[in-house]
């Protein structure tokens, strides 16, 4: 029994004009599609560190638009900012201050006891952290643990 082929999606006459009209040149002369240097790299730092909006960023950066700008910044140089030792402690320090305070929150929201909030958060830290606390579906029935007879 041979296969029905659909037919073509139908195209509406906007787009079959959208097709046919010539492309807007880009708005941002010669835009760049070289990989980010130190150099950029570092003004977007300091620019941004300095409250510079992204259309002001990608003016002084020869090829780059703002938007492009934003998103280099946001996927690949926000996330390499170091933490000292200092500012690891602060925070820790905290977390352990409104820890009960957010898992009030936490099990509010999620209308579970806190204690079961807490436990989903240390679970949590922990795959983050790539460890498995336990599993009972890995333990073979014959090695567990059995009363003496």
């Amino acid at each position: 029994m041979p296969q029905r082929q659909n037919p073509p999606p139908l195209l509406s006459p906007l787009s079959i004009l959208k097709r046919q009209l010539p492309r807007k040149p880009s708005s941002s002369p010669a835009k760049k599609q070289t990989k980010w240097t130190p150099e950029e790299d570092a003004l977007i730092i300091e620019l941004r560190g300095k409250g510079e909006k992204w259309e002001d960023i990608s003016k002084r950066l020869p090829g780059r638009t703002a938007i492009s700008c934003r998103l280099h910044y946001q996927n690949y140089l926000e996330r390499r900012s170091e933490w000292d030792e200092d500012k690891k402690n602060r925070l820790g320090r905290l977390y352990e201050r409104f820890k009960p305070e957010m898992l009030q929150i936490f099990a509010k929201e999620l209308e579970i006891p806190w204690r079961a909030a807490e436990a989903i958060l240390q679970l949590a830290e922990a795959h983050r952290a790539g460890v498995v606390p336990f599993s009972l579906s890995s333990v073979a029935m014959d090695d567990r643990i059995r009363p003496p007879t």
